[in-house]
Parts: C-alpha cells; structure tokens; sequence
C-alpha cells in the first residue's frame, strides 16, 4: 500500500436542479473538477422512474426480520415436536431466537437444527427481498450485486451523460470526471429513527442523485454502476471495511497508486465519497486505516 499527500481541494458543488416537468424530469449539477474548473451535467429521466426508485429503496427494521424469523421457528417447533420430545422457541431481550426442550436431547438438537434452518430461510427470503442478505455469521449486510442489477436501467441516463461529457477522455480520466462528480454531491448517512432498533436504509444510486445526497457506500455502488455501463468487461466492486466503502477496479496502475491485493488480482482503488477531491488510485488516510483492520471485496456484477 502507498500513502500519499494531504488532497488540495474540497469538494465543491456549485448548483443542483431538478426540473420536473411531466413525463420527464431533468437534473442539472455544476460543480468544480480536480483543477478547480466548472462542470456541468444535464440528463433526464422518466418521472415516474425517480418516483419508483424512491418509493422501492430499500429498508426493512431489524425488530422486522427477526419477527419473522421467530414466527417462523414457532410455526416449526409445533410441527416437530411430539413423541416425547418438546421444543419451544423464545425471543431473547435483544431479539435473537433461542430454544427450550424437554426429553431426549440428541433428538431434541436435530429438531433445533432443522428450525434453524427453515426460519433463517425465512428471513433470508425476506431480506433478499430488500436487497440485503444474511451472512454465515449472522450479521445482515446490503447485497450490492442485486443492488446494481436492480439499478443498470435507472442510472443509464446520467452514465450517457457521462459518457458524452467525457468523450476524447481514457478510462483514468472518465473515472476522475465520475469520482469530481460524486465527491461534489453533499454527504448524508441515514440515521435510524428514534426508538428504532437497527433500522437499516440503503439508497438506490437514482435516489441518490435525485435527492442529491448520500453516504460511502451508496455513492460507491454509484460509481461502480455508472463504471460498469460504461466498461462492461471492467473488474471492479465494492471495497468494506468496518464502517466504511470505497471501490477498487482492474485497471492499468500508475506510480503512486495504492493497489489492493485480492484473488483477481492487484486492484486500483478510488474513493467516490468526498468531501475531499480524491482522484483514482487513492484514498483517504482514515481509509487506509480502516483498510488495516480487514476487508471485503464485493463484485459489481455484469447485467445479466
């Protein structure tokens, strides 16, 4: 890994329109690039797209998933239990499933385990439904790949923008114009409502450029998405690390970048977050921290 320089600039948008105007709706943002020049983009979209994507983003309550889980283990436990054998399941204070059982104990965990089974199925089918997954350990995270599938459509208007607006450019180029681009549109996490138990919001790449305005990862699976209309073929996905993402992709390096070791090999990082103006094959410091502790690679998938 290299480190690098303090970056020169902060991100600066300099405007940001939604015109919306019946069938259609059209965005315009200016901002300044890497030099300090202003830019400016212009696309449309169908209104009633941006209105899909808003009313379809994804989330889900934790408290949710977990009922659904427990419900169904309840369901299962009054089917399997019988000749001798009692299983009851019980929701633990922070909301997990646990198990009590009377008679012969071996039986007993085989009945467990096919619970387990069955009502983690049941609320994988539900998360998968939310574009999120269960991990083997547990833990749920945003299934990005789905994500990206979900969104090629809806985001090809301002990825043709792009891909005018660049014309003449190499990929290290397009890419930067993307990333100035994204670094400019204003940071904003999702908080959970007050009471919320672990309410989790992920916002599609279109609501992000409609709302104007995102977090790490949302502004990441942007970029990949947009990246990947452009260059089908390109190896790139998402980068996480433990409350961060940035994205890392299969292109030429350059003396300085920092290269990410994975099994398809040495990638190319860039970090579309802001609000520091970042170009390719670099990252934050904090990042670089965060990297230290572990990460995830998570492809952004062809089309189909």
């Amino acid at each position: 890994m290299v480190a690098f320089a303090a970056p020169l600039a902060w991100a600066e948008q300099l405007d940001w329109q939604k015109d919306n105007k019946g069938y259609f709706t059209t965005y315009t943002f200016e901002w300044k690039d890497f030099a300090g020049q202003p830019q400016t983009i212009k696309f449309k979209t169908e209104s009633q797209t941006a209105e899909r994507a808003h009313q379809t983003d994804k989330s889900f309550l934790l408290d949710e998933a977990l009922e659904i889980k427990y419900e169904k283990a309840q369901r299962e436990a009054r089917i399997r239990s019988g000749s001798g054998v009692s299983v009851v399941p019980y929701q633990s204070r922070n909301g997990n499933v646990g198990y009590r059982y009377s008679g012969d104990t071996n039986r007993a965990r085989a009945i467990i385990e096919s619970i387990e089974r069955r009502s983690n199925s049941a609320m994988e089918d539900y998360l998968q439904q939310k574009n999120y997954r269960l991990k083997e350990n547990g833990r749920i995270e945003s299934d990005y790949q789905s994500m990206a599938r979900d969104n090629f459509l809806e985001i090809r208007p301002l990825a043709r923008a792009i891909q005018r607006q660049t014309r003449g450019m190499d990929v290290r180029e397009t890419m930067n114009y993307t990333l100035a681009f994204l670094q400019s549109i204003p940071y904003e996490t999702i908080q959970p409502r007050q009471g919320d138990r672990g309410n989790y919001i992920f916002n599609s790449p279109l609501t992000l450029i409609s709302d104007n305005k995102g977090d790490c990862d949302e502004k990441s699976l942007a970029f990949g998405t947009i990246m990947r209309i452009l260059y089908p073929n390109l190896e790139m996905g998402i980068v996480l690390v433990p409350g961060h993402a940035f994205v890392a992709m299969d292109i030429p390096s350059e003396e300085g970048d920092m290269l990410l070791p994975t099994d398809r090999g040495n990638l190319v990082v860039a970090e579309p977050v802001g609000p520091a103006y970042i170009p390719v094959g670099k990252i934050h410091a904090n990042s670089q921290r965060l990297l230290a502790r572990g990460a995830q690679f998570r492809e952004i998938p062809r089309r189909f």
